[in-house]
């Protein structure tokens, strides 16, 4: 493995890590925020929002594309290998979770927030954070699928 080789292995890793634990983060502190409610709740929904283009988006976008060029440089990896393939699954469900479920759901619970309706907020936080625990499983089980190199060839 050469010098850049050892780099995009490290951004890989690091922005996993960010993707991942962003992941565990909100899965601790959003029912929490849901419990304490009102302005509480609005300013986290703000937040979570904002992380996910800040934060968690680049995270996820470069950890795909160090992973394809680690394919395409690396020796040790291949398309054939299955954890390739398992990874590229789970960042396409991921995204559709998160731009399909996740984020219509946090918005819902926004626009229930500034008009009062308290029993929406509560419904789709617990939707919210449903769909980051399946994300959040998605993403360890990618990254257990390539730290032991599963259907490697």
């Amino acid at each position: 493995m050469t010098e850049l080789d050892g780099t995009i292995l490290t951004i890989h890793i690091l922005s996993a890590a960010v993707w991942i634990g962003t992941g565990v983060f909100f899965m601790y502190a959003g029912p929490r925020f849901r419990a304490i409610g009102g302005t509480a709740v609005a300013g986290w929904v703000q937040v979570a929002l904002d992380a996910i283009s800040r934060v968690i988006s680049p995270a996820a976008i470069l950890t795909l594309l160090t992973g394809i060029v680690m394919v395409l440089i690396e020796e040790a990896w291949s398309w054939g290998d299955a954890f390739v393939w398992i990874g590229i699954g789970v960042f396409v469900v991921v995204l559709s979770v998160g731009i399909g479920w996740s984020a219509p759901n946090m918005r819902r619970a926004l626009a229930a927030l500034e008009a009062g309706d308290m029993p929406t907020v509560g419904a789709s936080m617990k939707r919210v954070a449903n769909g980051g625990l399946l994300i959040t499983a998605l993403l360890v089980f990618a990254e257990f699928t390539m730290v032991f190199r599963l259907g490697s060839g």
